[in-house]
Parts: C-alpha cells; structure tokens; sequence
C-alpha cells in the first residue's frame, strides 16, 4: 500500500469425513488485513455543533471529523474449528454444525466520541488533549476533532449454532414440504483494549447499547429462527429475530446505594438493564403463472416497541443498530421475470 508499505496474508484449513455417517470435522487459521480505506485516510473535515462536558463545565463547541493519513492496516488472527453434520441416512433432510471461533485483531481502526476524548484529555491523555481547544477568547473558535486511528487491539471469542431440518409432507397426507432453520451466535468475549493512556479494557460482550468502541451492539445470544411451508405454487414462511437481554455498558456499576464514587473508567448507574426482544415476521409467495410471482411481507408482525435507551448518542433514545425502530411495515408486490 502506498501509505503504509507492505502486509503479509495467509491461510490454511482442513475437513475430515469421519466414519460416522454424514460427520465431519473442519478447521482453518488466517492472519488477515484489512488497509484503511479512503474515507479513513482522506475524508474532508466535516464540522457539526457539539457538547461536552470537561471538569465538570459544559463546552458548546465545534465538532471536526476528519481523515487520518496515518493509519496503519488492522491485522487479525482468525481460529475457528467445529463438526458438521449433513445429511445422515438416519434422519435425512437434517444438516447441522457448531463451531468456535477466536478472532484477535491488532491495530483496529476505530475512533472516540468527542465526550470519551475529552473524558481522557481530562484524564492525562496529552494526545487527545492536542486534538482540542476549549479556551478560545474568540466566539466559534473552540474546537474539538475526531478522527480514526489504530486501536491497539481486540479479541471476539464464541461460537456459531446452526440447524435445518426439510422434509417433505407426503406421508402425512398434506401437500408442500416444510422447512425448519436456526441460527445462532454465542459472543462468549468482545474485549476491546484501546492502548490510550487513562484508559482501561472495555468488554462489550452483553452489551445492548451501541457504544463509542464497538459503534454496534453485542448481545450475548443473537439468533434467527424460520419456518417455511411450500407447495411449489403457494408459499408461507413465519421468521423470529431474537437476541438475549443485556446491559447498557459492562464497565457500569450498578448500585442504589452505598456507590462507590464514579470515575470515567467506572461509572455508577441505577439500573443497568436493557432488554433483550423477539420480532416475528410473516411473508408469503402465490405463484400467478412460472414467471410471475406476488408476494407479501410484514415485518415486526407484533408491532413490538423498542426499548429505551437513556444516555444513547441517537437522537431518538434507542438503539437502531439492534432494536426496530419502525414498528409494524407491510410491504407486497409482484415479481416478474423475462
């Protein structure tokens, strides 16, 4: 790359079809990079109105983003390993897998909230403190800027579940077959350690607030599950989206009384609970003639709500990278091919 010179990138995997009829064992490791893109390197400086609060007093000032030529390609170390299951003659139709997966990566590309660099400028960070003025005699002069850079490094550690099931009706007398699937992610760990002086590990694993490390949500459990029924012209197909209850930040204590006293590393919190949801979606196919089909979806069949989120970064108090945020929304249409 011509910004920061040379990366090395490899891979090496493998399947063994055991005795045992339809299982099978895979691995793979890889060391993998990911260079900057232009938007990171390059972006022009985009400045919007914001707050923080530094010492305790509230600043309105200018909020820059902007690229930074500096940054380095991330470099991640990939392990995964599992056993599959496809097709036994003891039960046919049925496929299902677990595997493990351990992703460490070096260098990530990432960037702070204006609050979490003034947070640390507070704390003795001289580098951010330099990305900052807060003193300016002059009115619309203070200044704060956010841009990317290299994280020092972040582990992701679970396990992914899956399993479908097709079988065909014939022998109970009814037309169509039936087709059952879930998928299913464990977030054993997602520990992000940024390197910045004042700064401590954040585990964002259980996490159902998009915070200013991971920028998206972390659930423990995260999962889909569908249920489709076809009879080659009518289709039907009943979909949930579920993902566990979690926190709003795993560095919080939670605590009514007798609190320690609340530092940024560790701040004190009533309730740190943020629910988890299920969304069940309903859609359904006609076949009108073989290259016309109509359709009908709706999603957030229940119309459930999402959950709050207070002290979110979003301007409508949730968390959109995670919860519906639409509600209930039909959709149909007709499909045509020539």
């Amino acid at each position: 790359y011509s910004t920061s010179g040379n990366v090395t990138a490899w891979k090496a995997g493998g399947t063994w079809k055991t005795p045992v009829d339809g299982l099978s064992l895979r691995a793979v490791t890889s060391r993998d990079i990911r260079a900057p893109n232009l938007s990171e390197l390059f972006a022009a400086p985009v400045v919007t109105n914001t707050t923080v609060i530094f010492n305790g007093a509230t600043y309105n000032l200018l909020g820059e983003t902007v690229g930074n030529p500096n940054l380095k390609p991330e470099i991640a170390h990939n392990t995964t390993f599992g056993i599959a299951l496809s097709q036994p003659q003891w039960l046919p139709g049925l496929s299902a897998s677990i595997d493990y997966y351990d992703i460490r990566v070096e260098n990530e590309i990432s960037a702070l909230t204006a609050q979490q660099e003034a947070d640390l400028c507070s704390g003795g960070n001289q580098q951010l403190c330099s990305q900052m003025l807060l003193t300016s005699p002059t009115p619309n002069t203070n200044y704060i800027r956010v841009q990317s850079f290299n994280l020092a490094k972040v582990r992701d550690e679970g396990y992914d579940i899956e399993v479908m099931y097709r079988t065909g009706l014939a022998p109970l007398r009814l037309p169509g077959s039936v087709t059952l699937r879930a998928l299913a992610t464990r977030t054993i760990s997602f520990l992000t350690n940024s390197g910045l002086p004042g700064s401590i590990p954040v585990q964002s694993a259980g996490v159902n607030l998009a915070n200013a490390v991971t920028s998206s949500s972390v659930p423990f459990w995260k999962a889909n599950f569908t249920e489709g029924w076809d009879s080659g012209r009518y289709g039907l197909t009943v979909a949930e989206r579920w993902f566990s209850d979690g926190v709003y930040d795993r560095e919080y204590i939670q605590c009514t009384t007798n609190c320690p006293v609340s530092t940024i590393n560790h701040p004190t919190i009533n309730n740190n609970v943020m629910k988890g949801a299920i969304y069940v979606d309903l859609g359904g196919t006609y076949n009108v003639t073989g290259n016309v089909t109509a359709f009908f979806k709706i999603d957030n069949l229940l119309n459930k709500a999402p959950e709050p989120a207070p002290q979110s970064t979003v301007y409508y108090g949730v968390n959109p990278y995670l919860y519906d945020v639409l509600g209930r929304m039909y959709r149909v249409g007709v499909r045509m091919e020539f």
